[in-house]
């Protein structure tokens, strides 16, 4: 008979096997990392509070689609993008765009042979400048007030 154990998965753990589906340059791996993600997430919702995505956890599945070569990968990584912002907008700590997803997407548009790819990877970085610029007036205008 087993004892009763106490190791079970978290965070860090899915990441790796995201990781691992994401570094498997096969059809259909990219869809699998993402489907891991997926999961994750039901996992969160359903109140398990040891497995949380986090920026890591988007950030390896829009390189997996960076790599892809399937049609669409380069929407999907977008509306990957589109998902972690939301997050972060709605107060998720755990999860906060970067340069590294910005700049993943970015180039996931940039490897893509779609029509329109090159003003997609465009609007992604002016998104990005515009974040910057909206960070910066925050936390500039944050320290005035809070001075006096």
């Amino acid at each position: 008979m087993l004892k009763k154990s106490y190791v079970k998965p978290n965070t860090i753990s899915f990441n790796a096997v995201i990781n691992a589906w994401a570094k498997t340059l096969f059809c259909g791996s990219a869809l699998v990392a993402q489907k891991v993600l997926d999961r994750i997430e039901k996992l969160q919702i359903q109140g398990n509070k040891d497995i949380e995505p986090n920026t890591i956890s988007y950030s390896i599945v829009i390189d997996a689609w960076a790599k892809s070569v399937e049609k669409g990968a380069a929407q999907r990584a977008e509306n990957i993008l589109d998902r972690v912002e939301m997050l972060h907008m709605n107060g998720n700590k755990n999860v906060a765009p970067n340069t590294i997803t910005y700049s993943a997407v970015i180039n996931t548009w940039a490897m893509s042979k779609e029509k329109g790819s090159a003003l997609k990877a465009e609007r992604i970085l002016e998104r990005m400048v515009k974040l910057q610029r909206n960070t910066f007036f925050f936390f500039h205008f944050y320290h005035v007030t809070t001075e006096f």
